[in-house]
């Protein structure tokens, strides 16, 4: 009897071991056979993981020394347009195959109303034309996975349509509002908010002010009776700022830049986290 047992246990171990090194054989092979994409923005990056999720191996382009080269297997290398390409001295050992351009320059000139501005690109209205280009790039290089890729696809399109559809009809009363900002892309923001680009007074907050300019801009502060200033996360420290508020008693809210997502805070996070803040801004409320 005890020999039996034995012999029993001998054998379960045998085929938990056999088991586990097939597990692990082909949990290998299908980490060898994903596609590999690489990307060299955070917004792309977020837009490919979630279409891709786990059918694919995505790595950020100044991650990819960590990633080890000898890891790469034809990769593919996902840039906006060919204005946007990895630094030579940075770069120059990897070798770039597969490589291709989100959008041509005179498509993303014209999405930017000819201003150099590419996060015109990203505003909740163009990203779902981005998304649908991203899903149709690799179903194109992948298509054993297309169900995959678009029922992800359609998932994340539908979260931004149910934000953008909110904004745009949460915001309609406030068209003629004017602000002051100190962000950059606070213009795409307001792409989706029917604000006039005229009733938006941007200031570089990099740059101190001169006496004279900053008595015109008290001067329009007052005629438009503005009563909030919209600044960058990355400048919540800005001495500057913190004085013109002081000065003409505005209200300061910060607002997150897209070079922020990452694993932890998505595109679409983002997006309404931005989204909330001018609405509480504007006395309006995003639930």
């Amino acid at each position: 009897m005890i020999n039996f047992k034995k012999k029993l246990l001998i054998f379960l171990l045998v085929i938990s071991f056999f088991l586990f090194t097939l597990s692990f054989i082909n949990f290998n092979s299908l980490k060898k056979n994903k596609i590999q994409i690489i990307v060299d923005n955070p917004i792309i990056y977020d837009f490919v993981k979630n279409i891709g999720d786990k059918k694919i191996d995505l790595v950020f382009l100044d991650k990819l020394s960590n990633f080890g080269k000898e890891k790469l297997n034809n990769p593919y290398l996902i840039l906006i347009n060919n204005n946007f390409s990895p630094p030579d001295n940075n770069f120059k050992e990897y070798i770039f195959s597969n490589i291709y351009f989100l959008i041509k320059n005179e498509e993303l000139l014209k999405i930017n109303n000819n201003k150099n501005n590419f996060y015109y690109l990203f505003s909740l209205d163009n990203s779902l034309s981005v998304i649908e280009k991203l899903n149709n790039f690799l179903v194109s290089i992948d298509k054993k996975n297309k169900y995959y890729y678009d029922k992800k696809a359609i998932e994340y399109i539908s979260q931004i349509k149910e934000l953008r559809n909110f904004v745009k009809n949460s915001l309609k009363n406030f068209e003629n509002k004017k602000v002051i900002t100190t962000h950059p892309s606070f213009f795409y923001l307001l792409d989706n908010f029917k604000i006039k680009s005229d009733n938006i007074i941007y200031i570089d907050n990099l740059k101190k002010l001169s006496p004279s300019e900053i008595l015109n801009l008290g001067k329009m502060i007052k005629k438009n009776k503005i009563e909030i200033i919209f600044i960058e996360s990355s400048n919540e420290e800005n001495h500057f700022i913190y004085q013109l508020a002081n000065i003409y008693n505005l209200k300061i809210y910060s607002l997150k830049t897209l070079e922020e997502i990452d694993n932890n805070l998505s595109y679409y996070d983002l997006m309404k986290k931005n989204f909330n803040t001018i609405y509480q801004a504007f006395n309006s409320k995003l639930n």
